[in-house]
C-alpha cells in the first residue's frame, strides 16, 4: 500500500533521470572545463533540460471519457458543437471517445463529433478509446486510427498519435494488441502511443502496490507507453473494500518510477442501474469525494494527463456533463421516467476549480463565493413499487440520507439549509468548506449571507418519498457571484 506520507516523498524515475544529468554536468563542468566556449556550451545543455521541464509542466491536460454510443445534444454537427463547448467552459481539452463497437452509428457520431470540433476551431482534441468489453475487433481499431490521427483535432503527443482502450486482465492481451493492432499501424506510418487502461491479474479494480508491479514487471513493461487509470468502482480512500486512492497512487508509482507516462481520473459516483442483481453503488458523498480524488492527483500521483469519469454514461451514472434534459436528446437510455437522470452542473462546475489547481500546479486565488450542493431524491431505504431491475443491494461506503454542500469563499459567511420545511445554519469560513446536512423529503432551498446581506440562493430538486423505479443518481447543483 502507498500511504501519504510514503508516496509523496518518493521520486520518480523520470525526477532521477533529471537530477542525474545535472550532476554529471556540474561535475562536468567544475573538473573539466578548459575554456569558456565549453563552459557556455554546458550552460545552455542546462538551459534546455530547464525549458524542457517547463514545457511538461505545461502539457498537463483534462480530457473526459465520452461514450460515443450516447448524445448528448443529440448526434449531429451542431449538438456535438454545444456538448463540446460546455466541456470546454469548465477546463476540459478534449474527449476521449470510446467505441464498443464501430457500425454505422459510431462511425457516423464519430464523424460529426471530429466535424464539430473543427468547425468551432478551439483547438479541442479527440482521441480514441477502444472498449473491448463488447468485443471490439482489432480491425476496426486499425480502420479508426488510420481514418482519423491525421485529423487537424487528432491529439497527438511527441507527434505520435494518442490511443487509449479499456480491456481485461489477459496476458495473452500483449501479444493480441502487439501483433493486431499496434505493430500494424506502426507499419502502415501510425506509430501509436499506447496508454490504455488494463486490470490487473487477477483481476481487480483497486489493487495494491504489489499486484501493480507484479503485472508491470511481468507484461506490461515493454508493452505500454504509460497506463491509463480508469477509476470506476470504488471509493475515494485507503482502507475501504474498495480503495481507489491506494490504488490509483501505486499505479502512478510505478510508472513515474518507470519512466512511463500516466494518465488518472476523476469520477463524481458511480451506480450501476443497469447491471442487474445488486446493481452496485458506491457513495462517494458529493463534493467530499470529488475532492478527495483531487487532493490525491495534485499533491501525490502528479500524472501527465487526466481523464475524466465520465462526460455522458447515463446508463453508470458517472457524467459530469452539465446538461440538464438527459432523455429529451438520448433515444438509447432505458430509463424513460422523467426527472430519473438528474443534473450533475453542481459536480462540473466544481470540478472545473481543481483542473485549474492541477493545470497551473497552484491553488487558484479564490475570487468569488461559490456553493454547490449534492444529494440523493429519494432516502436510501425507499422501496420501489415496480422497478424490474430489482432493489440496489450491493452498497458501498457509508451511505446517509444527508446533503452535501461544499463552498469556496472569500471570507467566512453563514449558510443556511431548509430541506422539507427544517432549517439549519452553519458558520462557514474561507476557503473550502464541506458541510453535511440531514435531508427531509420536500423542497429543498439553500443560501449563503455575510451579515444582514444574501451572498447567494438557489432552489434543488424535492427530496421524494416514493417512485416505481429505485434512483440512486445524485442530483448536485450551484450557484456563484
Amino acid at each position: 500500500m502507498v500511504s501519504l506520507n510514503t508516496a509523496s516523498k518518493s521520486i520518480s524515475g523520470y525526477e532521477m533521470t533529471k537530477k542525474r544529468i545535472f550532476i554529471m554536468m556540474a561535475t562536468t563542468a567544475y573538473y573539466n572545463i578548459q575554456n569558456r566556449w565549453l563552459l557556455l556550451r554546458c550552460l545552455l545543455v542546462i538551459a534546455g533540460v530547464l525549458v524542457s521541464n517547463i514545457a511538461h509542466a505545461q502539457t498537463k491536460q483534462v480530457f473526459a471519457h465520452y461514450m460515443v454510443c450516447f448524445t448528448p445534444y443529440s448526434g449531429t454537427v451542431d449538438g456535438y458543437k454545444r456538448d463540446i463547448q460546455d466541456a470546454q467552459r469548465v477546463g476540459i481539452d478534449g474527449f476521449a471517445l470510446n467505441c464498443g463497437d464501430w457500425n454505422t452509428q459510431y462511425k457516423q457520431n464519430t464523424a460529426n463529433m471530429f466535424e464539430a470540433a473543427r468547425q468551432l476551431n478551439t483547438n479541442f482534441k479527440l482521441f480514441f478509446s477502444a472498449d473491448q468489453t463488447g468485443g471490439l475487433w482489432y480491425e476496426w481499431v486499425l480502420d479508426m486510427v488510420k481514418t482519423y490521427a491525421k485529423h487537424p483535432n487528432y491529439f497527438n503527443y511527441k507527434g505520435r498519435p494518442f490511443l487509449s482502450a479499456w480491456t481485461g486482465g489477459r496476458k495473452e492481451y500483449k501479444n493480441e494488441w502487439l501483433s493486431l493492432a499496434i505493430n500494424p499501424l506502426k507499419k502502415a506510418g501510425y506509430n501509436v502511443y499506447f496508454i490504455p487502461f488494463m486490470f490487473p491479474t487477477p483481476v481487480t479494480a483497486t489493487p495494491d502496490y504489489a499486484l501493480v508491479l507484479k503485472n508491470y514487471s511481468l507484461w506490461w513493461s515493454g508493452f505500454l507507453d504509460g497506463y491509463y487509470f480508469f477509476g470506476a468502482g470504488g471509493l475515494p480512500d485507503y482502507d475501504s473494500k474498495n480503495p481507489m486512492l491506494r490504488a490509483a497512487e501505486a499505479y502512478a508509482k510505478v510508472f513515474h518510477d518507470s519512466t512511463k507516462t500516466f494518465m488518472s481520473s476523476v469520477i463524481p459516483q458511480y451506480w450501476g442501474a443497469k447491471q442487474g442483481k445488486g446493481r452496485r453503488y458506491f457513495d462517494l458523498k458529493g463534493g467530499e469525494g470529488l475532492a478527495k480524488q483531487w487532493q490525491s492527483v495534485i499533491e501525490i500521483q502528479k500524472p501527465e494527463w487526466m481523464e475524466l469519469v465520465t462526460w455522458n454514461d447515463w446508463d453508470e451514472f458517472s457524467y459530469f456533463s452539465p446538461m440538464d434534459d438527459i432523455n429529451k436528446y438520448n433515444p438509447y437510455t432505458e430509463y424513460k421516467q422523467p426527472g430519473f437522470h438528474h443534473t450533475h452542473k453542481g459536480f462540473a462546475e466544481l470540478n472545473k476549480y481543481y483542473i485549474q489547481w492541477y493545470k497551473k500546479g497552484k491553488k487558484p486565488a479564490i475570487k468569488n463565493d461559490n456553493l454547490y450542493f449534492f444529494y440523493r431524491t429519494y432516502p436510501k431505504d425507499m422501496v420501489a413499487v415496480n422497478d424490474p431491475q430489482g432493489p440496489v443491494t450491493e452498497r458501498f461506503g457509508d451511505i446517509q440520507d444527508e446533503i452535501y454542500v461544499t463552498t469556496i469563499l472569500k471570507n467566512p459567511a453563514t449558510l443556511s439549509v431548509i430541506s422539507g420545511g427544517v432549517k439549519a445554519q452553519f458558520s462557514v469560513g474561507k476557503g473550502i468548506v464541506h458541510t453535511r446536512i440531514p435531508f427531509h423529503s420536500g423542497a429543498q432551498s439553500f443560501e449563503l449571507s455575510r451579515g444582514d446581506h444574501t451572498l447567494l440562493s438557489a432552489e434543488g430538486e424535492p427530496i421524494l418519498e416514493k417512485s416505481r423505479l429505485y434512483d440512486f443518481d445524485m442530483y448536485s447543483g450551484y450557484a456563484a457571484n
